[in-house]
């Protein structure tokens, strides 16, 4: 939710201790075994059981977040929105686009979005996305950090699987809009 702003998780790892294989237990930070620290971060994997982990804390106290929901005929036209306001977008606003089945809900396309600064100048840099193309749901809202975090929690009952795929892109293409909107399409005429 803070990506912009603060980075990764693991961006954000100041410390941590960790069982290497012999059984001894290290120091991973950046003036004790810093190529460990850098492993456990995102080199890779098999270095140890990391048994504890010292973060980087940022203050938030309040946050517009949530998601702001729209139909499959606006597909194009809203990716085309994000990509001509992304590359310009102020660091305290982050958000994820994400697509689901027209059959399961009556909305493709979903934006989940935080704003970290100031809630008037929040509600300036989505008002774009408020007012164009008839969203169905607005969720955006002020909440705290923890309210934020739980609006992408998946509701799922018991014993249910859930199985959810996501990519990086380098750029949101005029050939990648209209594949998304293909896909749509495609879903929705075949009701999956």
């Amino acid at each position: 939710m803070l990506i912009a702003k603060h980075g990764m998780t693991c961006d954000n790892v100041l410390a941590a201790q960790v069982v290497m294989a012999d059984g001894r237990l290290v120091e991973a930070s950046e003036r004790e075994n810093p190529d460990l620290l850098w492993g456990i971060c995102g080199g890779g994997g098999n270095f140890g059981a990391v048994t504890s982990i010292a973060y980087k804390l940022h203050p938030v106290r309040e946050l517009l977040a949530g998601t702001l929901e729209y139909r499959a005929e606006k597909v194009a036209d809203v990716l085309r929105l994000y990509r001509d306001f992304a590359p310009s977008a102020p660091d305290d606003f982050s958000a994820n686009i994400e697509f689901d089945s027209p059959s399961e809900r009556e909305y493709p396309l979903r934006i989940l979005c935080c704003w970290c600064g100031s809630l008037q100048a929040g509600e300036r840099i989505l008002a774009p996305f408020r007012s164009r193309f008839g969203r169905i749901r607005d969720r955006v809202k002020k909440m705290t950090y923890l309210e934020a975090q739980a609006t992408s929690d998946f509701p799922t009952a018991p014993r249910t699987s859930l199985y959810d795929r996501s990519r990086f892109i380098s750029e949101l293409s005029d050939d990648f809009i209209a594949a998304c909107l293909a896909t749509c399409r495609r879903a929705a005429r075949s009701g999956s």
